[in-house]
């Protein structure tokens, strides 16, 4: 490689490394704007992933509550109905 040829290649490398120096200095800060969106975004899901888990509680709170007092009056029915049979003999 001549002399002349290394200079024209050490000149198109610095070209390119300056280039690249201003695609990083204009690339940065959309970068930056890029992550702080995505951690926004981030604990806005985890906001509502714990709102619809919280919904979803409730909702199946009132069914279960209202099958567990079902099975509360049977099982009070059941014991008045024996308690009322031994108490009260057969003629």
């Amino acid at each position: 490689m001549t002399e002349s040829e290394s200079h024209r290649l050490e000149a198109k490398i610095d070209s390119a490394l300056q280039v690249l120096a201003r695609l990083e200095g204009f690339l940065t800060p959309t970068i930056e704007a890029l992550k702080a969106s995505h951690s926004a975004q981030s604990v806005r899901s985890d906001d509502h992933e714990r709102r619809i888990r919280a919904l979803e509680r409730f909702r199946f709170a009132w069914p279960s509550l209202a099958a567990l007092s079902l099975a509360v009056a049977a099982a009070t029915l059941v014991v008045y109905l024996l308690a009322g049979l031994h108490h009260h003999p057969a003629p």
